[in-house]
């Protein structure tokens, strides 16, 4: 019997604190879905960060479960695991939230069997497939799990089957992920017809065996970085139907993307060269301002700098602006995580640890979870961290 499913994954909804970009996010969600209807797909896999945290904003929740019940109300199911972001130690996420509440489906259960672990199929009433899958963790600290598997138990399962992730692959790693541990392609079970994993926000598809393996990338975007790779092409899903993969765009608005490199500059310059940049009729403007400047960054205007550019939204990146005398560790990257990475790159050489560790201490403390609980459990996972 044919069928075809949709593959999404990295979809951050709540990533932003700019209200403008968080609706834009919310939109490319909602206009997912509905294409997903148009385009007849008979369910959905979200393949990982479905919200960008685990207990998002309940507005944000209250848009994404009107638009995911007109897609079940129509019969079909959406299947999740948890991503690196949504991703609760004691199964307190939203997504735990949604799936008991019949909105969703969580597929990465299991037991242990003689020390292997053993991922339970979860078969689709609508199509016979069956999925099966492991959650991430913070820190890519899944990867023990993806040792532990009962490879055996889950290459013997007969028919139709997908397997679900939310891991990077380590041979082709991209490099702002390098600080964390992906997962060996060795390590997949085999026989599976598709491969639906997420966490790497660049798209990729390729044969595995005699199925596919695919990222999506992110549905639109979750930081500066996601937007820049906008301007350069549109994000969305992988289609699965007839035996093939195809990807279908998601428009949920323009991205322009400038670039000024202040260096030596005033802050009068900066805000003249900015100002005098030619512009492009987008929805969303990115600048991005670099460079030892000859003069404080504060002194720029840029409330006024902002008003030049003829979109509804403007997104300022200062990171790596820097007054010219200022005596300071100097780094390249533009985002929090690449700082992180770098710095502790310097200080320990190989930062993987260092940055599994700095992810367990983030962890915030859990709805209901006592805090003796929740320091036990951040020393238990920092630990484990280390090890």
């Amino acid at each position: 019997m044919p069928y075809s499913f949709a593959h999404l994954a990295d979809i951050h909804l709540g990533a932003f604190r700019q209200p403008e970009l968080r609706e834009r996010n919310l939109r490319a969600f909602e206009k997912a879905v509905d294409l997903c209807l148009e385009r007849g797909a008979d369910f959905i896999i979200i393949a990982g960060d479905l919200f960008h945290s685990p207990l998002p904003e309940m507005g944000v929740v209250d848009r994404a479960v009107k638009k995911m019940r007109e897609f079940t109300d129509s019969g079909r199911q959406i299947y999740v695991v948890y991503g690196s972001h949504d991703y609760s130690p004691t199964e307190t996420s939203m997504i735990d939230v949604l799936n008991s509440a019949g909105v969703l489906t969580k597929i990465a259960y299991g037991e242990r069997v003689q020390g292997k672990l053993r991922p339970g199929f979860v078969e689709d009433e609508r199509t016979g497939v069956k999925l099966a899958g492991l959650n991430a963790r913070r820190g890519g600290m899944e990867l023990d799990s993806f040792k532990e598997l009962d490879q055996e138990a889950l290459e013997k399962e007969a028919g139709r089957k997908i397997f679900v992730f939310h891991s990077a692959i380590e041979e082709y790693k991209p490099d702002y992920l390098k600080g964390v541990a992906g997962v060996p392609k060795s390590l997949l079970p085999k026989g599976f017809d598709y491969y639906a994993s997420g966490h790497v926000h660049e798209r990729r598809i390729e044969k595995n065996g005699d199925g596919w393996l695919a990222f999506p990338g992110q549905l639109w975007a979750a930081d500066f970085r996601d937007l820049e790779s906008l301007s350069l092409r549109r994000s969305g899903f992988y289609l699965f139907k007839g035996g093939e993969p195809e990807f279908v765009e998601v428009d949920a608005g323009s991205v322009c993307a400038y670039e000024l490199d202040a260096k030596g500059m005033s802050a009068t310059r900066v805000e003249e060269e900015l100002k005098a940049l030619q512009k492009t009729e987008c929805d969303v403007s990115l600048v991005r301002v670099f460079g030892e400047m000859n003069g404080n960054p504060g002194e720029v205007d840029w409330e006024a700098v902002k008003a030049s550019f003829p979109s509804e939204t403007v997104y300022l990146n200062k990171n790596s602006l820097e007054r010219e005398s200022a005596e300071r560790v100097r780094v390249k990257s533009r985002e929090r995580s690449e700082i992180e990475e770098e710095l502790l790159g310097e200080a320990f050489g190989d930062p993987s640890k260092a940055l599994s560790l700095l992810a367990v201490l983030k962890a915030e403390q859990a709805s209901g979870e006592r805090k003796t609980d929740f320091e036990a459990r951040v020393c238990r996972e920092a630990e484990a961290a280390l090890k």
